[in-house]
């Protein structure tokens, strides 16, 4: 069935998104945790720090579930038949383990460029707002809540999608790799238009209006690339 089958011909409008997410379990669990977590970031200012950090969060747990993908995904064996011996079990996993070290030193590096940008325009709303004496490490450790929810999303999407569904047999090792870094520059590019206009505007509220509806927005696109 194509896309365009399934939202009844309304493929490339909202009201086509509005149906796949309807009737996506998951899709509906990821929109449902940025709102959550949105709402519990806007009442615990500053909101930069808030929603950079669940964010920032929400990228390494793209990555954490990208090497638990890489990891069931059949190398050099039959997906139908499975491994048949031991020796080609541990190939196998062998080549697994090896690609998920080299994801995971090369998602890191990402990482680490993100963090850089992340922690200038957090400090953003500081210098705004004229705080001092601001204890980040205490403020940080309570946003477990959000973190939570996000973290959920991602596991009902991981057991839903790749379990349940068996997309692992229907993926191939070189298109896993590409796909968590997709779904980081989808969000990234949605953090830009957010993060100049609060830097114009000198009103930091306004990462939450713009941003949240383009990383939900953003998420759903790279949601339903991935699983298409």
């Amino acid at each position: 069935m194509t896309l365009d089958e399934r939202t009844g011909g309304l493929k490339g409008t909202a009201l086509g998104m509005a149906w796949l997410i309807l009737r996506d379990p998951t899709a509906l669990s990821i929109v449902a945790a940025n709102l959550l977590a949105a709402a519990y970031v806007f009442f615990h200012p500053p909101y930069t720090y808030s929603l950079l950090f669940v964010y920032w969060c929400d990228c390494i747990l793209i990555g954490l579930f990208g090497i638990l993908k890489l990891l069931l995904i059949p190398i050099g064996l039959d997906p139908e038949a499975g491994g048949h011996s031991i020796f080609d079990f541990g190939v196998s996993l062998a080549a697994r383990t090896l690609l998920a070290a080299i994801f995971a030193f090369a998602y890191g590096f990402v990482l680490l460029c993100v963090t850089a940008i992340l922690g200038g325009l957090a400090g953003e709303e500081l210098r705004i707002r004229k705080w001092t004496g601001f204890d980040e490490r205490a403020f940080l450790m309570g946003l477990g809540v959000p973190v939570a929810l996000l973290a959920g999303g991602h596991l009902v999407s991981f057991v839903w999608n790749y379990l349940k569904k068996k997309e692992y047999l229907r993926r191939t090792a070189q298109e896993q790799l590409a796909r968590p870094f997709e779904r980081v520059l989808f969000i990234f590019l949605a953090l830009i238009p957010a993060a100049v206009l609060v830097s114009a505007f000198r009103l930091p509220v306004l990462l939450i209006v713009v941003f949240l509806p383009l990383k939900i927005t953003a998420d759903l696109v790279g949601h339903f690339l991935d699983h298409r």
